[in-house]
């Protein structure tokens, strides 16, 4: 009986791409861990301000001692609202990050007026666009809607303007407008703020990379928002696309399914 050959070569070959795909393996859960890493740092580090804010607050009015002329609640509720939106922005973006990465987000679809959109989330982010002077310009004519889940995509626009406050200097305006193409409308969002630097701009389309810098006023920064973004929008079957230039300001355009009865997804809900 003869015995089969054996093709080393072949062999050997799958040997190497086995080794390979290890590897490569190996290199996308050491990335996954460094975000873990650096999720955690974020939690105990970017929610210690605001806490720490709104514990001290707290702790001053429960002072025995304190009289009522220096107890003014009510000009110490501005700090104390601002502290809370921003623990509860930073761990709705936790939140949000963590359903991403295991697919457990709901996604309800249905029509939305878009001015009824961009109104409420304008009116989240009014008070840090006032502490900075910054007008909000809205060029929006019509009764457009979109197709999406409402929720989700307020989560969008809140991060989206809380970067452009973020990032635009004192003064500065920032302007929404809109456009439409076939079965889709486009949410444009302008600022005249710092921009972004070309590396940079990889360092944030990175899936494996929260990059951050400082705002205009040493505001604080995560990364963690713009991936939560780019996320949300790919669920709401759209896209965002960013356009920068350092010292310029910087284009943020959100393309979303225009919900008129020429797009072929009216009437799929989930």
């Amino acid at each position: 009986m003869d015995t089969p050959k054996v093709d080393y070569q072949m062999a050997y070959k799958q040997l190497l791409d086995e080794k390979a795909g290890l590897e490569k393996q190996n290199q996308l859960l050491e990335k996954q861990n460094q975000i873990k890493d650096k999720l955690f740092h974020m939690i105990g580090h970017d929610l210690r301000s605001p806490l720490g804010s709104i514990k001290m607050i707290l702790d001053f009015l429960n002072q025995e001692n304190a009289d009522e002329e220096s107890l003014d609640l009510k000009s110490m509720l501005p700090e104390l609202s601002d502290a809370a939106d921003e623990a509860f922005y930073l761990l709705e973006n936790l939140l949000y990050w963590t359903r991403i990465q295991t697919n457990r987000i709901s996604y309800k679809p249905g029509e939305i007026p878009v001015q009824q959109l961009i109104n409420k989330a304008v009116l989240n982010m009014k008070r840090s666009f006032e502490q900075k002077g910054i007008t909000i310009i809205q060029e929006i004519e019509g009764n457009q809607e979109v197709f999406g889940d409402e929720y989700l995509l307020l989560v969008i626009l809140r991060n989206l303007l809380s970067n452009a406050c973020k990032f635009s200097n004192r003064g500065t305006p920032v302007s929404i407008r809109l456009s439409e193409s076939a079965g889709h409308l486009t949410i444009h969002l302008s600022d005249q703020g710092v921009g972004i630097k070309a590396e940079d701009m990889e360092k944030i389309r990175d899936p494996y990379s929260l990059f951050s810098t400082y705002g205009t006023n040493n505001e604080n920064g995560n990364g963690l928002g713009l991936k939560v973004c780019q996320a949300l929008a790919a669920i709401n079957k759209g896209e965002l696309r960013i356009d920068t230039q350092p010292g310029t300001g910087t284009i943020v355009r959100l393309l979303l399914p225009a919900g008129d009865d020429s797009c072929p997804h009216q009437g799929k809900k989930n």
